[in-house]
């Protein structure tokens, strides 16, 4: 008799990336929460820790998190991107890119959408909804066979 023991929804990590520099507890927490209550019962969800001190333990969490995470799942609404740049968000998609995981940008900003290296090293979506759509578990095929 063949016992198969399937693959945990819940062993995915998805990092939510995503501006928090010069941006509002709202800006930084709602998007956020609407995402992590949308999949938490399916995968396991890690933030930033945005209440840091200094730019070695910023730098230390960001590069811990996308390290420990399967997906980088990355926000950058055009209001934020309006009024300055997230760098540190760039850093987490090309460093989950570098590091060959699974990198998803999110945007209603026409410009991230038509910049050619985003659009080579990460899925692109306009809108939280369709990206939180093509999230599904690993596949258990071939799993204790």
């Amino acid at each position: 008799m063949s016992f198969q023991i399937p693959l945990k929804y819940d062993s995915m990590k998805v990092y939510l990336a995503g501006p928090i520099e010069i941006c509002s507890e709202d800006e930084i927490l709602v998007w956020r929460n609407y995402v992590s209550n949308r999949i938490k019962d399916k995968v396991e969800i890690i933030e930033p820790k945005y209440h840091l001190g200094s730019d070695p333990e910023i730098f230390e969490n960001t590069r811990s998190n996308v390290e420990e995470c399967d997906i980088v799942f990355a926000h950058l609404p055009k209001a934020i991107n309006e009024r300055r740049a997230s760098y540190g968000t760039i850093f987490e998609v090309a460093y989950g890119h570098a590091l060959n995981k699974r990198v998803m940008v999110i945007s209603d900003d026409k410009f991230v959408h038509e910049h050619p290296v985003m659009n080579q090293i990460s899925e692109m979506y306009y809108s939280l909804d369709a990206a939180l759509s093509s999230i599904s578990p690993p596949s258990t095929a071939g799993a204790g066979d």
